[in-house]
């Protein structure tokens, strides 16, 4: 398991399988993103079929986060990837439906981190 620390965020990224997982704690910003950005190339790399970004403990996100998010699923599509992302709770979640963005990343039917 690789770990990236920040003071107010923090990626664990491991391999199950064929499937990559990149779980982000904390704050998804453009003071962090290039750390994500990091991450999922990393997790390219290995060349998963899938790869699952877990925003279960995310408290804040920004557009510049979710346009990582979008340029990670371009990319995965571009070299036939899936990739899943575990939206985070309410009201951090919000910002999804305020960019319209419910249908490009749908909510999965995985309880919330506590």
């Amino acid at each position: 398991m690789v770990v990236h620390q920040h003071p107010r965020f923090t990626i664990q990224s491991h391999h199950v399988g064929t499937t990559a997982e990149v779980a982000v704690i904390g704050e998804l910003d453009i003071g962090t993103g290039a750390e994500l950005a990091e991450a999922l190339d990393a997790a390219f790399s290995a060349s998963p079929e899938r790869i699952v970004i877990d925003l279960r403990q995310v408290t804040f996100i920004d557009s510049s986060g979710l346009r990582g998010l979008l340029d990670t699923r371009t990319r995965a599509r571009a070299q036939g990837l899936d990739v899943v992302v575990l939206r985070p709770p309410a009201p951090v979640d919000r910002i999804f439906e305020i960019c319209g963005l419910e249908q490009e990343f749908p909510r999965i039917g995985v309880p919330d981190v506590g």
